[in-house]
């Protein structure tokens, strides 16, 4: 069986697929990447984040459009889970509509993560912020292997059950 997932794996890059096996994402790379991975979903996205913004009056910005297709992918029936670092951000973004949760007050989510359909996982140092996407030194890294995948599945719904849902 892994040997079979490792030679999927390893055509996978050669497909329409947004991503090779390993891929480095730097500066404002991010947004145009995460909304490939976004549009690319089939049934669900988790998705960490220690500092996540929403800009209404601000459309055209390349975070919005990702929170944007965010929107649109919940609506077309993919199940999305966020873990964010505060309070504030929960409500924010549950009023939005995202089934979300957050850490207790007493720690901090800093992990910055995407996982869209247990095939690809980015993770790195953006946060989903303007500053962060358009003006920051920033690197992440796309990957699509399936032990490091199911790993970060793994911590991210111990998270789940532990963060709050208000």
């Amino acid at each position: 069986m892994r040997e079979m997932l490792q030679e999927d794996e390893r055509t996978v890059g050669s497909s329409t697929s947004p991503v090779r096996t390993t891929e480095l994402i730097l500066d404002r790379k991010y947004s145009e990447k995460a909304i490939a991975f976004v549009l690319d979903a089939a049934s669900e996205i988790r998705l960490c984040a220690y500092a996540w913004r929403w800009y209404p009056s601000e459309p055209a910005t390349s975070i919005q459009k990702f929170n944007i297709e965010l929107m649109r992918a919940r609506n077309r029936g993919i199940i999305i889970r966020c873990l964010v670092n505060n309070y504030s951000m929960y409500k924010q973004f549950s009023e939005l509509g995202f089934n979300c949760r957050y850490v207790d007050s007493n720690r901090m989510l800093h992990a910055k993560a995407i996982v869209i359909d247990r095939k690809t996982l980015v993770i790195g140092s953006h946060n989903l912020t303007k500053r962060a996407i358009g003006e920051n030194y920033e690197a992440s890294v796309a990957i699509q292997d399936f032990e490091t995948i199911e790993q970060f599945c793994t911590y991210f719904d111990t998270l789940w059950e532990v963060c709050h849902k208000s």
